[in-house]
């Protein structure tokens, strides 16, 4: 049993006018703060859990590091079974791209964002809710207070999308975060 109830309401006249049912998709439990970075620069240590092909307890021992740079991302080091993970998962969401440029299933502009956005950071999302405990739903995971994540591959912005998005949680007060906004002050 939970601590809260939930009801949504679909607004029938907006319903009418863009066929959208507003209220039947929801992120739950809340607590996150998101944006899709312009860029990210520096290196990432994931500590906690990663996403890919399925939820990773991440070992404190050997973590996820990661280089960022204008081009995009580079993982330098990982636990072999999450490298192997990523590396298959990659490979097949860069063959997906292909396939639908080769089938022309998509415009070329929308199969050109996809491959710039493929090396890219898609998500920065600092984590609010205190009462999020690690488990094994990655939904829970990303959202436990005093932590942050970020996610590889697919943002949120139109100019952002591609064929994955592999949220990585990060134990931020062990780290040291220097966040700069577009105009670059801090």
């Amino acid at each position: 049993r939970s601590d809260c109830d939930v009801t949504s309401l679909i607004d029938k006249e907006s319903y009418k006018r863009t066929k959208i049912k507003s209220g039947s998709y929801a992120n739950f439990p809340s607590g996150e703060a998101f944006v899709t970075p312009e860029g990210i620069k520096g290196t990432a240590i994931g500590d906690v859990v990663i996403n890919v092909d399925q939820s990773y307890v991440i070992p404190e021992k050997r973590p996820i590091i990661l280089e960022f740079t204008e081009k995009g991302y580079k993982v330098l080091k990982a636990p072999l079974k999450i490298k192997k993970a990523m590396v298959k998962e990659r490979k097949e969401a860069w063959q997906k791209i292909k396939d639908l440029e080769k089938s022309k299933a998509l415009p070329k502009d929308i199969i050109n964002i996809y491959k710039k956005s493929f090396w890219k950071v898609g998500e920065f999302s600092i984590n609010t809710n205190p009462k999020a405990k690690l488990c094994n739903y990655l939904i829970v995971n990303e959202k436990i207070a005093r932590m942050i994540h970020i996610a590889l591959g697919l943002g949120y912005e139109p100019d952002r999308k591609t064929t994955y998005h592999w949220d990585i949680v990060i134990n931020s007060p062990r780290q040291k975060l220097d966040i700069y906004g577009v105009d670059k002050k801090r």
